[in-house]
């Protein structure tokens, strides 16, 4: 899920997700998230098509600005038409960067296919989340810096336990009451 960013299907809207700013400034892992989708945007202009972008994420506590916001700063300072991004400024988790980055693409009457850019760590678990939604979108990922690789699988693991707790629960009271089955059994 992670190959070229045109791979065997060339988009027609690219959402990229959200992940916080310092004060009003775009971080490394966020910048990774949006070079990668200025990427997307470039080659889809020397296809001669457009592309457009929606960049997904609020404001949160600590933050001057919305992400959002910020973002789209980003993405003129690399050359993106402004007429190619739409802004998203609600949103604060990736279910609502998914859902509502889509309700604006829809209430742009944008239709087509769409790629959804995240960090390459949480590519799974958007796919997945966007999949139990119902949404109709591929997902890629971008580069992730390796000093912060471990930390953040750590954190996906745990945020799909959390997720799909009921289903984590099933099992572990499967496997616990195996043995005592096998033993009752025999």
């Amino acid at each position: 899920m992670t190959g070229h960013p045109a791979g065997r299907t060339r988009p027609d809207a690219v959402i990229v997700l959200g992940s916080g700013l310092i004060g009003d400034r775009v971080p490394p892992l966020l910048a990774s998230r949006l070079d990668r989708a200025v990427q997307c945007e470039r080659r889809a202009a020397a296809e001669g098509r457009d592309l457009v972008l929606v960049v997904s994420g609020g404001q949160g506590a600590d933050e001057d600005t919305s992400e959002a916001a910020a973002m789209r700063a980003y993405l003129l300072d690399r050359g993106v038409p402004a007429e190619r991004i739409l802004l998203e400024d609600k949103a604060t988790t990736t279910e609502q960067n998914l859902r509502y980055g889509m309700d604006v693409l829809t209430g742009h009457g944008v239709a087509g296919r769409v790629l959804a850019v995240t960090n390459n760590y949480h590519v799974f678990r958007t796919a997945v989340l966007s999949r139990r939604l119902g949404l109709r979108l591929n997902v890629i990922g971008a580069r992730t810096a390796a000093y912060f690789v471990p930390s953040a699988f750590l954190r996906e693991f745990v945020a799909l336990l959390a997720q799909y707790w009921r289903t984590n629960l099933a099992v572990c009271v499967l496997v616990a009451a195996g043995p005592l089955l096998l033993a009752a059994a025999s």
